[in-house]
């Protein structure tokens, strides 16, 4: 039967080529593939006898080549076959010779290695008995000796010989601390040290105890006293212990937290007092006290203090904490002494050497502290703080003249006003009689709505802020004489600053234009606005002069004209330019930061005269006496005015527009006078300091000024604007309407002027309500030519609302008894003036003021929509239409 092929066989295929076999070839592989050849079906007994037959023959093949072999090398073999078998007795003989060396190892008897292990067993345990033995020997013998410390301890303290006790303690500690390592896990060295922590800590409790009846501070009768005993009692036994014996016995700890607390004390109750409550300080053999009676100098006192320090606490301590203790009094009494030079920093002068001498004596007392050795190392604090002396002052009194700036500006009884000077050189207008009414004018009284007069004077107000306290005669916060007038301007506008009488005026020649006063700056934006182009009094200002120099020829003036049209005057007289007196309102505010920068430099003077710091040069802005910081407040009061005023005041200042305006007069008033001072200044950084805030000062009232202007301007063009144009006349209601738009807009400029004449200097008053009419007029004006068509009622009624305003240059009589200088601040006011002459004017009287050159004011397109709005389309107007579009006529041609 079949049987498995082993898996370690080859399975490669025989080569039947192989024909001869050596030591190395495998017979049975021809054998074994034949049989892998075979399937089930074909193998059979015959052939599994021809594969035993060739096996057979090839194993006796195998042996015959053996033999051959052998027989071939016979001697070597013989030789190897010997040396094979020597080998083999060798390596019985080995065996059996380890086998025996083994048994003398490892027998369990006899063998070495138990054997040694047994003895060296024996000997360790012998060994360990006697460790053992020296142990308990070192442990009882250390166990004895802090037995009997432990017992001489608690004899020490029982016996209240605290001293020995602390000394032995710390022996006693130091032995439980190195014990053997077996004893501090036993029972009784636990109770060892039970015991011992209860001794020390009793000895340190009656050492804490007797420390505080030996340094003992209490308050008696609202006395302050630190009382020092040595020796002191102790408690419940009869000895005594000194107070270098308990400094010397104390814990570390406690005696560190008993020094802190002893010099919290010294500070609190006794350094703070001096220094504070100026208390005095006195020695009594052991006890200082502390009486609250006023010491003249406290830096006695407190040397008083430190010596007593010195002599009955300092000198006790261990020279281990001495060094230590001593210096820890340094920083906090330093401290306190510069807080007290920082808070006595005087206010005045005549306080300051007295300082002085007292900051030289701090410096004595700081000296003699580091000689004692009470330092913190090689810095003077106190020293370097007196060697800026100067500059500690100039901070303090920057510091309180900015306060007082501060509460200067916040105080709201400040805002009360006070007339001050302003002087200046100008050329006073004079302007003869007759120069006013030589446009035209009528000497009838203006009725309003319910025909009641209307004149400049009894124009009620209509600006619904008004509460009345705004625009009195004189200021209602005002106490001061200044505001006393009847006339605000009485003290100054009518009244030349020199008491030389003005020169005789002369007259300008005929072909030499009158000199008009030039416009404020701030005001030179508006006027650009209004001023006309080749207006009157600015392209050709002799046509107006001369047209209104001559008197017309009644045989050639219209008949309309002659009851209505007066000659203009002569020339104008310009007297020489002179100074005048002009006064304007400020607040007090700004009177008190001025005072208040006027006294920073008399002190700054004061001190450099004085000579309290030095003798530096005063003239020398580089030298420490020249005072920066002190001087330099001054800039800072005049920016804190900018900063804090219209803040601090913002409510009121939204109800009254007096006290806007005069905002502007305090800005300018104090740019004013910061010049005066720069020059009394000689530190070149605060004087450029002072150009700046002038100029922002400037800025500032400027700002101010024009936004008054132009928010007076905004709410009478918002009046007039109800007026829609001024359309529409002939319907009664539409000119109720534009007659109370007129009326109301004389009242708002009224309540302005009132305001104003109070609040401004006369010459801003002029060039302000200039303005403000100048801009009602053009308003108005722009209106009226703006009308396509103007019906006979309706030109009328426009002729009666320009006359309403006529009382306007009752704002521009400067003193009684002198005519309006209207025409000088206002140049639409002949303009508007002939309008309503025009108004209600025949072509003829038109053509006539228009050759005289009387409408020069005019531009030829505003005449011609004017007389296509006013007269119906004909010849004559066609003619004179055509007359005026050739432009006005010459000076020179003028007839």
């Amino acid at each position: 039967m079949a049987f498995p092929v082993p898996e370690h066989l080859p399975r490669h295929a025989y080569s039947t080529r192989e024909h001869s076999f050596n030591s190395s070839s495998a017979y049975p592989n021809a054998i074994l593939h034949k049989i892998s050849q075979v399937s089930w079906d074909t193998l059979n007994s015959r052939l599994s006898s021809s594969w035993v037959d060739e096996l057979s023959n090839e194993i006796n093949d195998a042996k015959t080549a053996i033999r051959d072999l052998v027989n071939k090398n016979l001697p070597d073999f013989e030789r190897q076959l010997q040396s094979s078998g020597s080998i083999q007795d060798r390596v019985r003989s080995l065996s059996k010779e380890a086998d025996h060396l083994a048994s003398y190892l490892h027998n369990p008897q006899t063998g070495l290695l138990p054997t040694l292990t047994k003895r060296y067993g024996e000997h360790a345990a012998l060994a360990q008995d006697a460790e053992d033995a020296d142990i308990l020997y070192m442990t009882v013998s250390y166990a004895l000796r802090c037995r009997d410390e432990l017992n001489a301890l608690t004899a020490l303290v029982a016996d209240a010989k605290l001293a020995e006790s602390v000394t032995l303690s710390y022996t006693l500690g130091k032995l439980l601390q190195d014990a053997p390592s077996p004893l501090p896990k036993s029972k009784i060295f636990s109770e060892f040290k039970h015991k011992y922590r209860v001794l020390a800590d009793t000895a340190q409790e009656q050492l804490g105890e007797a420390y505080s009846r030996s340094v003992h501070v209490e308050r008696v009768a609202d006395i302050d006293q630190m009382t020092v005993t040595s020796p002191v009692p102790i408690l419940r036994s009869s000895r005594k212990i000194s107070l270098l014996e308990i400094f010397k016995s104390l814990a570390e700890d406690a005696l560190i937290q008993c020094l802190k607390t002893l010099q919290k004390s010294i500070l609190t109750r006794f350094v703070d007092p001096i220094l504070s409550e100026n208390s005095t300080a006195t020695v009594e053999g052991s006890c200082l006290s502390i009486s609250p009676h006023p010491a003249s100098n406290p830096i006695n006192s407190l040397s008083v203090v430190m010596g007593f320090l010195q002599q009955h606490i300092f000198t006790f301590l261990p020279p281990a904490h001495l060094a230590k203790t001593v210096a820890a009094f340094y920083q906090p009494l330093t401290n306190s002494l510069l807080e007290f030079f920082r808070k006595t920093i005087p206010d005045s002068l005549s306080a300051l050497p007295t300082y002085l001498q007292l900051a030289k004596e701090a410096v004595e007392f700081e000296r003699s502290l580091i000689h004692s050795g009470i330092s913190a190392g090689p810095y003077h604090v106190i020293a370097e703080w007196i060697d800026s002396i100067q500059s500690h002052y100039e901070k303090h009194r920057r510091e309180n003249i900015l306060e007082a700036a501060r509460r200067i500006l916040s105080d709201e009884r400040k805002l009360a006003g006070a007339r001050v000077d302003k002087e200046e050189s100008m050329v006073e207008i004079s302007v003869e009689e007759g120069s006013v009414s030589s446009v035209p004018a009528h000497n009838h009284p203006i009725k309003n709505g319910s025909g009641e007069d209307l004149s400049v004077e009894d124009v009620p107000p209509d600006d619904p802020w008004d509460t009345g306290d705004d625009v009195p005669a004189h200021d209602p916060w005002d106490t001061s004489d200044d505001t006393q007038e009847h006339d605000p301007w009485d003290d100054g506008w009518d009244e030349p600053f020199t008491s030389d009488p003005a020169p005789e005026p002369t007259a300008l020649p005929p072909e030499v234009s009158p000199t008009i006063p030039k416009s404020a700056k701030r005001l030179e934006k508006f006027s650009a606005k209004s001023r006309p182009s080749g207006g009157l009094l600015d392209a050709q200002p002799t046509l107006l002069s001369s047209a209104a120099s001559s008197r017309l020829p009644s045989e050639s003036v219209p008949a309309s004209l002659t009851k209505a049209t007066t000659p203009r005057p002569p020339p104008i007289i310009v007297p020489p330019e002179r100074k005048i007196r002009e006064t304007y309102l400020v607040s007090e505010c700004a009177k008190s930061i001025l005072q208040l920068a006027q006294d920073t430099i008399a002190e700054r003077r004061e001190l450099l005269h004085s000579g309290v710091f030095g003798e530096k040069s005063p003239l020398n802005p580089s030298s420490a006496a020249s005072m920066p910081i002190l001087v330099s407040s001054i800039p800072s009061i005049f920016d804190l005015f900018r900063a804090l005023y219209a803040v601090s005041h913002a409510n009121k200042m939204a109800l009254s527009p007096a006290l806007r305006i005069r905002l502007s007069n305090d800005c300018n008033y104090l740019s004013s006078e910061a010049e005066k001072l720069s020059k009394a200044v000689d530190d070149l950084a605060t004087v450029t300091k002072l150009v700046e805030s002038r100029e922002r000062l400037d800025s500032l009232a400027e700002r101010c000024f024009d936004d008054c202007l132009e928010e007076q301007k905004s709410e009478i063009f918002d009046i007039l604007r109800r007026g829609e144009g001024f359309t529409a006349l002939s319907d009664d209601s539409r000119y109720a309407v534009c007659q109370n738009a007129v009326e109301n807009s004389m009242r708002k400029t009224t309540s302005i002027g009132q305001d104003w004449k109070v609040t401004l200097a006369q010459t801003s008053y002029l060039e302000a309500m200039g303005f403000i009419v100048e801009e009602t007029l053009s308003f108005i004006l722009n209106d009226i030519l703006s009308l396509p068509d103007i019906p006979e009622l309706d030109s009328h009624r426009l002729n009666q609302l320009c006359l309403k305003l006529e009382p306007l240059k009752e704002f521009f009589i400067t003193s009684p008894g002198t005519e309006s200088t209207v025409g000088a601040y206002v140049r639409s006011w002949f303009k508007f003036a002939y309008m309503a002459e025009l108004l209600e004017a025949s072509l003829a009287d038109i053509t006539y003021l228009f050759e005289r050159g009387a409408l020069i004011d005019f531009e030829v397109d505003e005449l011609v929509r004017l007389i296509q709005g006013l007269f119906a389309e004909t010849p004559l107007r066609a003619k004179t239409i055509g007359k005026i579009s050739m432009g006005h006529p010459r000076a020179d041609t003028t007839p």
